[in-house]
């Protein structure tokens, strides 16, 4: 993976590589260890998968996705009138910003809807659920929401950037938890966005922090990030399979990304790919078990 010098604007991949045969831009993510649950735009390739124009998931669905345990979670029935309006305000803040992310770039968009689908997968191999999950997925949701400010011939240049364009690609966090926090309620999932690019090792932006000192669902999402900008193609090479892709993840355990949040990546895969082969029926029924079917098997 690339280090301080990486240049290229949105790559989140691990060791991909450009055309002229310069590193990506390579970032990843965390798990504490020891907290992963026990328990199982052109591709000629058919192995390869690239971001689909997939139907936008709706505020309600990352809202509902947690388990009802207690009133304070967003996907808790609201106790009192000014618990529904503070649930009320999340789902329209998410849905409004993620429409704008999408208008904006539908690339991006889709981008953002595959790694809640991935963000969602992890969770449950991880544990997390109420409250914590439903940060995590408005987070992973709008954790690209800060390069709306960015041009798109900064963002889909092809060739290495100037300084000058990695230091605006390296704001895009720092950005992203501005707009965020301009709605209070988000407060926090303002946060989880700021550090979505900061490394295990302490060599990610914006505020190098390491280990345990970046938020758990923030690694979660650089973990899903990753690997999705690993399978997906980008300006600058094609996409790869999905057991090279999780191979890369793999390397990365440790020092870029969390090896907890790899192992449960990695185990929820293989997991997924077994019932696959044993046919289990009505599998693909729904847009998400259909998304991970082809970004993991």
């Amino acid at each position: 993976m690339a280090g301080e010098n990486t240049k290229h604007a949105h790559a989140a991949g691990l060791s991909a590589h450009r055309r002229d045969g310069s590193p990506a831009e390579a970032e990843t993510m965390s798990v504490a260890p020891g907290t992963a649950s026990a328990g199982p735009d052109r591709v000629a390739d058919p192995a390869l998968v690239s971001p689909r124009r997939a139907a936008p998931i709706a505020a309600r669905d990352l809202l509902a996705a947690a388990p009802r345990r207690r009133d304070s979670d967003w996907d808790a029935r609201p106790c009192t009138r000014e618990d529904d309006l503070g649930w009320a305000a999340k789902r329209a803040a998410v849905t409004i910003a993620a429409a704008m992310l999408r208008a904006c770039d539908g690339d991006t968009g889709t981008h953002c809807d595959d790694v809640v689908h991935l963000c969602d997968l992890i969770a449950e191999e991880l544990g997390v659920y109420g409250n914590d999950r439903a940060e995590l997925l408005a987070a992973a949701q709008l954790h690209d929401i800060g390069k709306v400010g960015i041009a798109s011939d900064v963002l889909n240049k092809r060739g290495p950037l100037d300084d000058y364009e990695w230091s605006l690609i390296r704001q895009h966090t720092v950005v992203g938890e501005r707009i965020i926090r301009s709605v209070p309620q988000l407060e926090e999932v303002g946060r989880l966005v700021r550090h979505s690019h900061e490394r295990w090792d302490g060599g990610g932006y914006p505020d190098r922090l390491s280990a345990q000192q970046i938020p758990l669902a923030s690694r979660i999402v650089l973990c899903a990030d990753s690997f999705h900008a690993i399978r997906s193609d980008r300006p600058y090479r094609r996409g790869r399979s999905a057991e090279a892709a999780l191979q890369e993840i793999a390397c990365a355990a440790g020092s870029q990304l969390d090896s907890a949040i790899v192992d449960a990546l990695v185990s929820a895969a293989e997991r997924l790919r077994t019932t696959v082969r044993s046919g289990a029926a009505g599998l693909t029924t729904t847009l998400r078990s259909r998304r991970l079917v082809e970004l993991l098997v």
